[in-house]
């Protein structure tokens, strides 16, 4: 099922261009730049309450971006959709008979999972599908994903600041077991507050 609009993305030919158009037009800072390379494609992230943009530059000039860009000029490249199972849903739209670009769902940016259909069949608007996805997740005990975010919590309470995260917490790990997954939080949203990435994958 799809839960909600995750993010709108948007081509462009310059990054270094865009983000701060996209900073003045929002009137937010850039929260994140990632380069996915699977993907031949840098990225930018800005969100605005539940609202998050990403710009997505090509590096390579024959890379996905870059074909769009030249073809159809900077602008809309797709919406993406979050789910909660993108197994699930992957097998549900080609049951509907939409067809997917990707057989299985691949790493994007932002540490999600992705799918993209074919836009033929959604009246010439790309969608995607995505999904949180914690690092190293299918390699883990059942029992080490919620053991780490609950240490990661701990850790939330007892250090008021992040850059102390790394200190000695009440579950005395210093770190270690939780260190991972707090690379792959979103965005603060608040003091105090970290964004939903980790904890929605779990």
């Amino acid at each position: 099922m799809m839960n909600k609009i995750e993010h709108i993305g948007i081509a462009v030919g310059s990054l270094e261009a865009a983000i701060p158009v996209y900073e003045a037009l929002l009137n937010t800072s850039c929260y994140k730049t990632e380069e996915v390379a699977s993907e031949k494609v840098a990225t930018a992230f800005f969100q605005v309450g539940p609202n998050k943009i990403e710009l997505l530059e090509s590096t390579d000039p024959e890379g996905v971006i870059a074909k769009y860009i030249a073809k159809k000029g900077e602008g809309l490249h797709h919406i993406a959709f979050e789910v909660a199972d993108i197994h699930a849903e992957m097998e549900r739209l080609r049951a509907a008979g939409f067809v997917l670009l990707n057989e299985q769902p691949k790493e994007g940016a932002d540490n999600k999972l992705v799918c993209f259909v074919h836009p033929k069949g959604t009246h010439s608007c790309p969608q995607s599908t995505c999904r949180a996805a914690l690092p190293h997740h299918d390699s883990l005990p059942s029992t080490a994903v919620p053991a780490a975010l609950a240490c990661l919590a701990g850790h939330l309470a007892a250090i008021p600041t992040p850059s102390k995260l790394g200190g000695r917490g009440p579950t005395g790990c210093a770190g270690r077991c939780c260190s991972g997954y707090v690379a792959a939080m979103g965005p603060a949203s608040g003091s105090g507050s970290v964004g939903r990435t980790a904890v929605a994958g779990a």
